[in-house]
Protein backbone atom coordinates (compact mmCIF):
# COMPACT_ATOMS: atom_id res chain seq x y z
CA UNK A 1 0.00 0.00 0.00
CA UNK A 2 2.79 2.45 0.93
CA UNK A 3 4.70 1.60 -2.24
CA UNK A 4 1.58 2.33 -4.32
CA UNK A 5 1.14 5.76 -2.66
CA UNK A 6 4.79 6.65 -3.28
CA UNK A 7 4.48 5.60 -6.91
CA UNK A 8 1.34 7.75 -7.31
CA UNK A 9 3.03 10.82 -5.78
CA UNK A 10 6.08 10.46 -8.04
CA UNK A 11 3.91 10.05 -11.10
CA UNK A 12 1.83 13.10 -10.15
CA UNK A 13 4.97 15.23 -9.68
CA UNK A 14 6.43 14.24 -13.02
CA UNK A 15 3.13 14.97 -14.72
CA UNK A 16 2.92 18.43 -13.11
CA UNK A 17 6.48 19.21 -14.12
CA UNK A 18 5.73 18.16 -17.68
CA UNK A 19 2.63 20.33 -17.76
CA UNK A 20 4.51 23.38 -16.41
CA UNK A 21 7.36 22.93 -18.86
CA UNK A 22 4.94 22.51 -21.72
CA UNK A 23 3.04 25.64 -20.67
CA UNK A 24 6.27 27.67 -20.61
CA UNK A 25 7.20 26.37 -24.05
CA UNK A 26 3.78 27.20 -25.39
CA UNK A 27 3.97 30.70 -23.91
CA UNK A 28 7.37 31.25 -25.52
CA UNK A 29 6.08 29.94 -28.85
CA UNK A 30 3.07 32.29 -28.57
CA UNK A 31 5.40 35.37 -28.60
CA UNK A 32 5.77 36.13 -24.90
CA UNK A 33 8.21 39.14 -24.93
CA UNK A 34 11.60 38.87 -23.29
CA UNK A 35 12.63 41.21 -20.50
CA UNK A 36 12.91 44.76 -21.89
CA UNK A 37 16.31 46.50 -22.05
CA UNK A 38 17.22 50.18 -22.60
CA UNK A 39 19.14 49.07 -25.70
CA UNK A 40 16.10 47.57 -27.38
CA UNK A 41 14.77 50.76 -29.07
CA UNK A 42 16.69 53.66 -30.62
CA UNK A 43 15.25 57.07 -31.52
CA UNK A 44 16.73 58.99 -34.46
CA UNK A 45 15.86 62.71 -34.37
CA UNK A 46 17.82 64.40 -37.21
CA UNK A 47 17.15 67.95 -35.96
CA UNK A 48 17.97 69.03 -32.42
CA UNK A 49 17.39 72.78 -32.90
CA UNK A 50 14.75 74.27 -35.17
CA UNK A 51 13.50 77.81 -35.84
CA UNK A 52 9.99 78.02 -37.32
CA UNK A 53 9.28 80.64 -40.00
CA UNK A 54 7.00 82.55 -37.64
CA UNK A 55 6.18 82.61 -33.94
CA UNK A 56 2.87 80.83 -34.52
CA UNK A 57 4.17 78.22 -36.96
CA UNK A 58 4.68 74.58 -35.99
CA UNK A 59 8.10 73.00 -35.61
CA UNK A 60 7.73 69.68 -37.40
CA UNK A 61 10.07 66.96 -38.67
CA UNK A 62 10.39 63.17 -38.96
CA UNK A 63 11.40 60.76 -36.18
CA UNK A 64 12.65 57.23 -36.78
CA UNK A 65 12.25 54.41 -34.21
CA UNK A 66 14.34 51.24 -34.56
CA UNK A 67 13.71 47.95 -32.71
CA UNK A 68 16.99 46.13 -32.04
CA UNK A 69 15.44 43.24 -30.08
CA UNK A 70 14.02 39.98 -31.40
CA UNK A 71 10.54 40.73 -30.05
CA UNK A 72 7.90 43.35 -30.72
CA UNK A 73 8.36 46.40 -28.53
CA UNK A 74 5.53 48.72 -27.51
CA UNK A 75 6.65 52.20 -26.49
CA UNK A 76 4.95 55.37 -25.35
CA UNK A 77 6.04 59.02 -25.59
CA UNK A 78 6.80 61.11 -22.53
CA UNK A 79 7.39 64.87 -23.07
CA UNK A 80 8.88 67.12 -20.41
CA UNK A 81 9.81 70.82 -20.15
CA UNK A 82 7.02 71.78 -22.54
CA UNK A 83 6.25 75.51 -21.99
CA UNK A 84 2.79 76.44 -20.79
CA UNK A 85 0.37 76.88 -23.66
CA UNK A 86 2.50 74.79 -26.04
CA UNK A 87 1.68 71.39 -27.52
CA UNK A 88 4.12 68.57 -28.32
CA UNK A 89 2.94 65.33 -29.90
CA UNK A 90 4.01 62.49 -32.14
CA UNK A 91 1.72 62.19 -35.17
CA UNK A 92 1.16 59.37 -37.62
CA UNK A 93 3.23 59.89 -40.74
CA UNK A 94 0.34 59.49 -43.19
CA UNK A 95 -2.81 60.34 -41.21
CA UNK A 96 -3.77 63.19 -38.94
CA UNK A 97 -3.74 61.09 -35.75
CA UNK A 98 -1.79 61.72 -32.55
CA UNK A 99 0.10 58.66 -31.33
CA UNK A 100 0.17 57.75 -27.65
CA UNK A 101 1.78 54.31 -28.02
CA UNK A 102 3.67 52.70 -30.86
CA UNK A 103 4.34 49.00 -31.61
CA UNK A 104 7.65 48.41 -33.39
CA UNK A 105 8.11 45.01 -35.01
CA UNK A 106 11.42 43.08 -34.79
CA UNK A 107 13.65 42.52 -37.80
CA UNK A 108 12.26 39.80 -40.05
CA UNK A 109 14.93 39.81 -42.75
CA UNK A 110 13.27 42.41 -45.00
CA UNK A 111 14.53 45.93 -45.49
CA UNK A 112 13.63 48.35 -42.68
CA UNK A 113 11.19 45.87 -41.16
CA UNK A 114 12.26 46.91 -37.66
CA UNK A 115 11.89 50.68 -38.30
CA UNK A 116 8.93 52.99 -37.84
CA UNK A 117 8.87 56.60 -39.06
CA UNK A 118 6.46 59.23 -37.76
CA UNK A 119 6.23 63.00 -37.25
CA UNK A 120 7.11 65.16 -34.27
CA UNK A 121 5.06 68.35 -34.16
CA UNK A 122 5.62 71.14 -31.63
CA UNK A 123 3.08 73.97 -31.62
CA UNK A 124 4.11 77.16 -29.73
CA UNK A 125 1.69 79.31 -27.80
CA UNK A 126 0.38 81.91 -30.31
CA UNK A 127 0.26 84.51 -27.53
CA UNK A 128 3.96 84.11 -26.72
CA UNK A 129 5.75 87.20 -28.14
CA UNK A 130 8.86 87.16 -25.94
CA UNK A 131 10.80 84.71 -28.11
CA UNK A 132 13.86 82.79 -27.00
CA UNK A 133 15.15 79.20 -26.95
CA UNK A 134 12.90 76.47 -25.56
CA UNK A 135 14.43 73.00 -25.01
CA UNK A 136 11.84 70.20 -24.93
CA UNK A 137 12.72 66.65 -23.90
CA UNK A 138 11.17 63.60 -25.57
CA UNK A 139 11.58 60.27 -23.69
CA UNK A 140 10.80 56.94 -25.35
CA UNK A 141 9.72 54.61 -22.52
CA UNK A 142 8.11 51.22 -22.06
CA UNK A 143 4.37 50.99 -21.54
CA UNK A 144 4.75 50.52 -17.79
CA UNK A 145 7.29 53.38 -17.63
CA UNK A 146 10.00 51.24 -16.03
CA UNK A 147 12.43 51.31 -18.97
CA UNK A 148 13.59 54.45 -20.80
CA UNK A 149 14.77 53.35 -24.22
CA UNK A 150 16.05 56.67 -25.62
CA UNK A 151 15.88 60.44 -25.09
CA UNK A 152 16.12 63.46 -27.39
CA UNK A 153 16.21 67.17 -26.51
CA UNK A 154 14.78 69.40 -29.24
CA UNK A 155 15.28 73.16 -28.93
CA UNK A 156 12.73 75.45 -30.57
CA UNK A 157 14.05 78.96 -31.27
CA UNK A 158 11.43 81.69 -31.60
CA UNK A 159 12.14 85.33 -32.56
CA UNK A 160 11.00 88.12 -30.30
CA UNK A 161 8.04 90.03 -31.65
CA UNK A 162 7.94 93.81 -31.42
CA UNK A 163 4.31 94.84 -31.35
CA UNK A 164 3.33 98.48 -31.26
CA UNK A 165 -0.33 99.26 -30.81
CA UNK A 166 -2.35 102.40 -31.27
CA UNK A 167 -6.10 102.03 -31.08
CA UNK A 168 -7.21 98.68 -32.45
CA UNK A 169 -4.74 98.32 -35.33
CA UNK A 170 -1.74 96.19 -34.38
CA UNK A 171 1.60 96.12 -36.21
CA UNK A 172 4.13 93.33 -35.77
CA UNK A 173 7.51 92.69 -37.40
CA UNK A 174 9.49 89.53 -36.76
CA UNK A 175 12.77 91.24 -37.70
CA UNK A 176 12.48 95.01 -37.11
CA UNK A 177 16.28 95.51 -37.09
CA UNK A 178 18.43 94.82 -40.16
CA UNK A 179 22.11 95.37 -40.86
CA UNK A 180 24.15 95.79 -44.03
CA UNK A 181 26.24 98.02 -46.25
CA UNK A 182 24.93 101.26 -47.73
CA UNK A 183 24.66 99.54 -51.10
CA UNK A 184 22.23 96.94 -49.68
CA UNK A 185 18.45 96.97 -50.07
CA UNK A 186 16.58 96.19 -46.85
CA UNK A 187 13.15 94.53 -46.74
CA UNK A 188 11.02 94.40 -43.58
CA UNK A 189 7.91 92.22 -43.39
CA UNK A 190 5.19 93.84 -41.30
CA UNK A 191 1.95 92.16 -40.26
CA UNK A 192 -1.03 94.54 -40.08
CA UNK A 193 -3.77 93.14 -37.84
CA UNK A 194 -7.22 94.70 -38.06
CA UNK A 195 -8.79 94.60 -34.59
CA UNK A 196 -11.14 97.51 -35.14
CA UNK A 197 -14.29 95.39 -35.24
CA UNK A 198 -15.01 96.29 -38.88
CA UNK A 199 -13.40 96.26 -42.29
CA UNK A 200 -10.84 99.05 -42.62
CA UNK A 201 -8.94 100.92 -45.31
CA UNK A 202 -5.52 102.02 -44.07
CA UNK A 203 -2.93 104.33 -45.68
CA UNK A 204 0.76 103.43 -45.53
CA UNK A 205 3.48 105.97 -44.78
CA UNK A 206 7.04 106.15 -43.43
CA UNK A 207 9.44 108.82 -42.24
CA UNK A 208 12.87 108.23 -43.72
CA UNK A 209 16.21 110.08 -43.56
CA UNK A 210 17.12 112.51 -46.34
CA UNK A 211 17.72 110.89 -49.76
CA UNK A 212 16.50 107.46 -48.60
CA UNK A 213 13.91 105.58 -50.66
CA UNK A 214 11.03 103.72 -48.98
CA UNK A 215 8.52 101.62 -50.91
CA UNK A 216 5.59 99.41 -49.87
CA UNK A 217 4.85 96.13 -51.61
CA UNK A 218 2.64 93.10 -50.93
CA UNK A 219 4.53 90.48 -48.93
CA UNK A 220 3.43 87.82 -51.42
CA UNK A 221 2.55 87.90 -55.09
CA UNK A 222 3.43 90.45 -57.75
CA UNK A 223 6.00 93.14 -57.08
CA UNK A 224 3.89 96.26 -57.30
CA UNK A 225 4.10 99.44 -55.31
CA UNK A 226 1.13 100.03 -53.00
CA UNK A 227 0.09 102.93 -50.79
CA UNK A 228 -2.77 101.42 -48.80
CA UNK A 229 -4.27 98.14 -47.59
CA UNK A 230 -7.82 97.08 -46.74
CA UNK A 231 -7.83 94.17 -44.26
CA UNK A 232 -11.24 92.82 -43.28
CA UNK A 233 -12.23 92.66 -39.63
CA UNK A 234 -10.06 90.40 -37.48
CA UNK A 235 -7.76 89.62 -40.43
CA UNK A 236 -4.02 90.05 -40.87
CA UNK A 237 -2.45 91.51 -44.00
CA UNK A 238 1.31 91.42 -44.55
CA UNK A 239 3.27 94.05 -46.44
CA UNK A 240 6.93 94.41 -47.32
CA UNK A 241 8.61 97.72 -46.47
CA UNK A 242 11.57 98.10 -48.82
CA UNK A 243 14.25 100.57 -47.74
CA UNK A 244 17.12 101.78 -49.94
CA UNK A 245 19.74 104.13 -48.43
CA UNK A 246 21.90 106.38 -50.63
CA UNK A 247 25.09 104.56 -51.73
CA UNK A 248 27.41 106.85 -49.74
CA UNK A 249 25.41 107.01 -46.50
CA UNK A 250 27.59 107.18 -43.41
CA UNK A 251 27.78 104.24 -41.03
CA UNK A 252 25.31 104.31 -38.15
CA UNK A 253 21.85 103.24 -36.99
CA UNK A 254 18.84 104.83 -38.73
CA UNK A 255 15.20 104.47 -37.66
CA UNK A 256 12.29 104.56 -40.12
CA UNK A 257 8.90 104.85 -38.36
CA UNK A 258 6.30 102.94 -40.42
CA UNK A 259 2.68 104.02 -39.94
CA UNK A 260 -0.71 102.72 -41.04
CA UNK A 261 -3.62 105.06 -40.45
CA UNK A 262 -7.03 106.34 -41.43
CA UNK A 263 -9.36 108.97 -39.94
CA UNK A 264 -10.10 106.81 -36.89
CA UNK A 265 -7.04 104.66 -36.22
CA UNK A 266 -3.29 104.94 -36.36
CA UNK A 267 -0.47 102.57 -35.52
CA UNK A 268 3.31 102.96 -35.85
CA UNK A 269 6.23 100.57 -35.58
CA UNK A 270 9.92 101.62 -35.67
CA UNK A 271 12.04 99.82 -38.26
CA UNK A 272 15.80 100.18 -37.79
CA UNK A 273 18.68 99.86 -40.25
CA UNK A 274 22.32 99.72 -39.22
CA UNK A 275 24.65 100.83 -42.01
CA UNK A 276 28.00 99.11 -41.70
CA UNK A 277 30.71 101.46 -42.99
CA UNK A 278 32.81 100.50 -45.98
CA UNK A 279 35.47 103.04 -46.97
CA UNK A 280 36.46 103.53 -50.62
CA UNK A 281 39.84 105.19 -51.19
CA UNK A 282 40.19 107.09 -54.46
CA UNK A 283 43.29 108.86 -55.81
CA UNK A 284 43.10 111.14 -58.86
CA UNK A 285 44.57 114.25 -60.44
CA UNK A 286 42.78 117.57 -60.20
CA UNK A 287 42.86 118.01 -63.97
CA UNK A 288 41.88 114.44 -64.68
CA UNK A 289 44.86 114.02 -67.00
CA UNK A 290 47.23 111.07 -66.63
CA UNK A 291 50.04 112.43 -68.80
CA UNK A 292 52.66 114.90 -67.61
CA UNK A 293 55.51 116.78 -69.32
CA UNK A 294 58.68 116.87 -67.23
CA UNK A 295 61.94 118.52 -68.31
CA UNK A 296 65.02 116.43 -67.53
CA UNK A 297 66.67 117.41 -64.25
CA UNK A 298 63.80 119.66 -63.20
CA UNK A 299 61.02 119.21 -60.65
CA UNK A 300 57.47 118.95 -61.99
CA UNK A 301 54.50 119.48 -59.68
CA UNK A 302 51.34 117.35 -60.08
CA UNK A 303 48.26 118.47 -58.14
CA UNK A 304 46.19 115.52 -56.87
CA UNK A 305 43.22 114.76 -54.59
CA UNK A 306 42.64 111.90 -52.16
CA UNK A 307 38.96 111.10 -51.61
CA UNK A 308 36.84 108.66 -49.61
CA UNK A 309 33.83 107.65 -51.71
CA UNK A 310 32.62 105.03 -49.22
CA UNK A 311 30.38 105.08 -46.17
CA UNK A 312 33.06 104.38 -43.55
CA UNK A 313 36.02 106.46 -42.43
CA UNK A 314 39.57 105.80 -43.57
CA UNK A 315 42.37 105.73 -41.02
CA UNK A 316 45.89 107.01 -41.81
CA UNK A 317 46.64 107.14 -45.56
CA UNK A 318 50.27 106.88 -46.75
CA UNK A 319 51.64 107.85 -50.17
CA UNK A 320 54.31 106.09 -52.25
CA UNK A 321 55.88 106.69 -55.65
CA UNK A 322 57.33 104.19 -58.11
CA UNK A 323 59.54 105.51 -60.97
CA UNK A 324 62.53 104.46 -63.10
CA UNK A 325 66.01 104.40 -61.57
CA UNK A 326 67.48 107.81 -60.94
CA UNK A 327 64.08 109.50 -60.67
CA UNK A 328 62.71 111.05 -57.48
CA UNK A 329 59.04 111.19 -56.46
CA UNK A 330 58.21 113.20 -53.35
CA UNK A 331 55.06 114.58 -51.73
CA UNK A 332 54.15 117.65 -49.73
CA UNK A 333 53.05 115.19 -47.00
CA UNK A 334 53.82 111.51 -46.71
CA UNK A 335 50.70 110.62 -44.69
CA UNK A 336 47.30 111.95 -43.67
CA UNK A 337 45.70 111.27 -40.30
CA UNK A 338 42.59 109.88 -42.00
CA UNK A 339 39.85 110.73 -44.48
CA UNK A 340 36.23 110.75 -43.35
CA UNK A 341 33.49 109.30 -45.54
CA UNK A 342 32.67 111.73 -48.35
CA UNK A 343 35.72 113.98 -47.71
CA UNK A 344 38.67 114.82 -49.99
CA UNK A 345 42.18 116.11 -49.29
CA UNK A 346 44.68 117.84 -51.56
CA UNK A 347 48.04 116.30 -52.34
CA UNK A 348 51.04 117.59 -54.31
CA UNK A 349 53.46 115.17 -55.98
CA UNK A 350 56.92 116.36 -57.09
CA UNK A 351 58.39 114.32 -59.96
CA UNK A 352 62.00 114.89 -61.01
CA UNK A 353 63.66 112.98 -63.87
CA UNK A 354 67.47 112.77 -63.83
CA UNK A 355 69.32 115.48 -65.75
CA UNK A 356 70.70 112.93 -68.19
CA UNK A 357 67.34 111.33 -68.92
CA UNK A 358 66.80 110.61 -72.59
CA UNK A 359 63.73 112.40 -73.96
CA UNK A 360 60.76 110.04 -74.27
CA UNK A 361 57.81 108.60 -72.37
CA UNK A 362 58.20 106.97 -68.95
CA UNK A 363 55.75 105.32 -66.48
CA UNK A 364 55.43 106.68 -62.93
CA UNK A 365 52.98 105.16 -60.41
CA UNK A 366 51.68 106.96 -57.30
CA UNK A 367 49.92 104.85 -54.64
CA UNK A 368 47.74 105.83 -51.68
CA UNK A 369 47.35 103.10 -49.08
CA UNK A 370 45.49 102.75 -45.78
CA UNK A 371 44.73 99.69 -43.61
CA UNK A 372 41.24 99.56 -45.14
CA UNK A 373 41.85 100.19 -48.86
CA UNK A 374 44.32 101.41 -51.48
CA UNK A 375 44.28 103.28 -54.78
CA UNK A 376 46.94 104.02 -57.38
CA UNK A 377 47.42 106.21 -60.45
CA UNK A 378 49.86 105.53 -63.28
CA UNK A 379 51.18 108.54 -65.22
CA UNK A 380 52.81 108.74 -68.62
CA UNK A 381 55.63 111.22 -68.09
CA UNK A 382 57.08 112.73 -71.26
CA UNK A 383 60.67 113.83 -70.62
CA UNK A 384 61.78 116.88 -72.60
CA UNK A 385 65.18 118.55 -72.86
CA UNK A 386 66.02 120.63 -69.83
CA UNK A 387 65.33 124.39 -70.21
CA UNK A 388 68.83 125.05 -68.83
CA UNK A 389 70.33 123.71 -72.04
CA UNK A 390 67.91 125.84 -74.01
CA UNK A 391 69.00 129.02 -72.29
CA UNK A 392 72.62 127.94 -72.62
CA UNK A 393 72.12 127.51 -76.34
CA UNK A 394 70.59 130.97 -76.58
CA UNK A 395 73.54 132.47 -74.70
CA UNK A 396 76.00 130.70 -77.02
CA UNK A 397 74.14 131.98 -80.05
CA UNK A 398 74.16 135.51 -78.67
CA UNK A 399 77.91 135.29 -77.91
CA UNK A 400 78.67 133.96 -81.40
CA UNK A 401 76.53 136.65 -83.03
CA UNK A 402 78.23 139.32 -80.88
CA UNK A 403 81.66 138.04 -81.88
CA UNK A 404 80.76 138.06 -85.57
CA UNK A 405 79.35 141.56 -85.36
CA UNK A 406 82.52 142.78 -83.59
CA UNK A 407 84.65 141.11 -86.25
CA UNK A 408 82.75 142.76 -89.08
CA UNK A 409 83.07 146.18 -87.42
CA UNK A 410 86.84 145.81 -87.05
CA UNK A 411 87.29 144.61 -90.59
CA UNK A 412 85.16 147.49 -91.89
CA UNK A 413 87.39 150.09 -90.31
CA UNK A 414 90.40 148.70 -92.09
Amino acid sequence: MGRAIRTLLITTGLLAAALLGGGAALAQEAGQPDAESPDDVTLIAPFRSIAPDGPTDDAEFNLTFINHSTERRIVRFDFSDVPEGWEANVWDRFTNFRLRQLAIEPYDGTEESNEAEHRLRITPDPEDTEGGSFPITLNIVSVDGRVTFDTAVITVVLPRLTPVESGDVVLESTFPFLQGAATSRFSFEVAIKNRTGADASLDLSAESPLNWTVQFLPAFGDERIISSVAPVDNATQRVSVRVQPPPFERAGVYTIPFTVSNDSYSSTIPLSVEITGRPDLNLATVSGRLNVDAPAGEETIVEMVVGNLGSGDLSAVSFFGSAPDGWTVQFDKNETQGVAAGDVEQLYAFITPPSDAIPGDYAVTITARSPEDFSEVEFRVSVTQSTIWGWLGIVIVIVVLGGLIGLFVRLGRR
